[in-house]
């Protein structure tokens, strides 16, 4: 009777850590979807030009980028400056030309829009430096 109840109790906590692991399981894969999904929402709304749309999505995605973490796509990060610079919130979309800047991530037509975006902010003498520098970079278009 004794090993009975043993086993019993021993079969219950290994079926209740089962559970747990079941559901932490399901939770996690949970998230991990919800974060593809807002990726591919995020992505079909830039693709049509839905900026007010997904601007929000991409801050999200682009604050793994500008918080430091290893695994995170730059890609998110600009998407976020161009849809603050389309729906003319400059501040914005300087904050994210910058952490491009920093990561030596700036594309030319990046460049540009980053200007154009600082002139709108009235911070015209970090737009000349830029603007020197990338002439420097790209001295065929200068």
């Amino acid at each position: 009777m004794i090993l009975s109840l043993k086993s019993l109790f021993l079969l219950h906590l290994v079926t209740s850590k089962m559970k747990y692991s079941l559901l932490l399981i399901i939770l996690l894969s949970g998230f991990y979807s919800t974060a593809q999904l807002k990726q591919k929402v995020a992505d079909e709304h830039y693709k049509n030009f839905e900026y007010s749309k997904c601007v929000l999505m991409f801050d999200e995605l682009a604050k793994k980028c500008t918080n430091g973490k290893k695994s995170c796509n730059w890609e998110n990060v600009r998407k976020a400056a161009y849809c603050h610079y389309n729906l003319f919130e400059m501040q914005k979309a300087n904050t994210y030309f910058a952490a491009l800047k920093k990561q030596n991530a700036l594309t030319e037509q990046d460049r540009v829009d980053y200007i154009k975006s600082l002139r709108y902010n009235a911070k015209y003498d970090e737009s000349v430096a830029l603007i020197i520098e990338s002439a420097s970079l790209h001295p065929q278009n200068a």
